[in-house]
């Protein structure tokens, strides 16, 4: 998760996620889930219910994702 926030506090990863094959942006996706629910790891996640259509791509069908450092949180 450090690596995709990449020292920021708020990161759009959608892009990278929509670049990957769609079983690794599922499985990714489902990482950056579970570690928004650990309250020990202090992220938050919100998926957009906007939705991005890519037929020619490897993921089809993808809603904007934003991953962001709970405030007051320390970076590690």
């Amino acid at each position: 998760m450090t690596l995709l926030m990449v020292g920021k506090d708020v990161a759009d990863v959608t892009a990278r996620l929509r670049a990957l094959p769609w079983q690794a942006a599922v499985q990714h996706l489902v990482d950056m889930l579970r570690a928004a629910a650990d309250p020990a790891i202090p992220l938050m996640l919100d998926i957009s219910r906007e939705v991005i259509v890519d037929a020619a791509g490897p993921v089809t069908y993808a809603s904007p994702v934003t991953m962001s450092r709970i405030p007051d949180s320390p970076r590690t």
